[in-house]
Formats: C-alpha cells, structure tokens, sequence
C-alpha cells in the first residue's frame, strides 16, 4: 500500500474511533494518510470526512480513504467524495466495499473517482 508513496512525510500519528460514521486516520511511513470509515454511514459522516480530507490534503502527498467496511453511503458523503477528488486529484485513491462500489456505479461516479 505504501509503495510510490512520498517518503518526505515518517510523521505517525493516529486518531481513534470506532462506529460508523466516525473517521479513523493513521499517517503510515512513506507519507500515505489512511482515512477509514466503517459501517452505516450517517449524513454526520460527511463533515467528519470532509474534516478529515482536508487535514490529511494538508499534511500528505498520498490519501487513501478506505471505505471496505461500509455498508451504506449517503449523499452527502459522495459530495465529500468528489470535493476529495477535486482538491487531492492523482493523490487520492478509494477503496470501497461492494455496497459502495454498486452506488459509485449507479451514480457514474466510478469513472470519476479513482476506485483501487
């Protein structure tokens, strides 16, 4: 997961939560910034994204948001999503869950988010 990411950034750090909706991240060597969001996401979920992304655009050249454990995701957070791409653009990659990956389809936001 690491590999051809900024080795510039060896700062770690993490912030804890659990349930859905809730925002974990951790800043892993080789300057990669993992935010990951579990469960039934709630529309409080996007601020918390949001929050999270823009932290993350800050300090890191690579973003990773893991969405493997959602179950569902509200509109609000795909908005998140998109403003992500905009702002971090080749520096963003997603990884969803089935559920996610079926809305990122139905959407058409599949060919614009860059989905690993």
């Amino acid at each position: 997961m690491t590999e051809g990411l900024c080795p510039s950034v060896l700062e770690k750090f993490r912030l804890l939560a659990d349930g859905g909706g809730m925002v974990n991240m951790e800043h892993v060597d080789g300057g990669a910034m993992i935010i990951a969001l579990a469960g039934d996401l709630d529309c409080s979920a996007a601020d918390q994204l949001r929050d999270a992304t823009n932290r993350a655009a800050a300090r890191t050249c690579r973003v990773v948001i893991e969405m493997s454990a959602v179950t569902d995701v509200p509109t609000p957070v795909l908005g998140v999503l998109v403003g992500a791409w905009h702002t971090l653009e080749d520096r963003l990659t997603l990884r969803c869950s089935q559920p996610v990956q079926d809305v990122l389809e139905r959407t058409g936001l599949d060919r614009l988010l860059p989905v690993a």
